[in-house]
């Protein structure tokens, strides 16, 4: 994870950053469970909308790699080619995010101490 776009998009507001890293804390979990939940239920459109919300918060943090891989999954179902991989794809960023999650928290927790002792 790297959070160097971020500031540099909120030019270096530590505060902002942090807010921004805790909202996507808050939602990533939620937003991987909508999506394999659509993708349980069959609905692509579904899963390609809640592939294309995911993927800007992946910029932000720094994980192109998922990003990417979010884009591929949206690109392939409405493009309806290589339908095939979608299951892998979706695969791959749910086996990341908890990883993600717990880097979020460490730094979300960072700043916050940072923020902390810096008043």
């Amino acid at each position: 994870m790297s959070i160097e776009s971020l500031l540099k998009m909120t030019g270096g507001n530590m505060k902002l950053v942090g807010d921004t890293l805790e909202n996507i804390l808050v939602q990533l979990p939620s937003d991987l469970k909508l999506l394999n939940t659509a993708f349980e239920d069959s609905d692509m459109k579904l899963v390609s909308i809640y592939a294309h919300k995911m993927g800007p918060n992946m910029m932000l943090i720094g994980r192109d790699d998922i990003k990417d891989l979010l884009r591929k999954i949206e690109v392939s179902i409405d493009s309806k080619k290589d339908l095939e991989s979608v299951p892998m794809l979706i695969q791959e960023v749910t086996n990341e995010c908890p990883g993600i999650i717990k880097e979020l928290s460490l730094e979300v927790v960072r700043i916050k101490e940072t923020l902390n002792l810096s008043n």
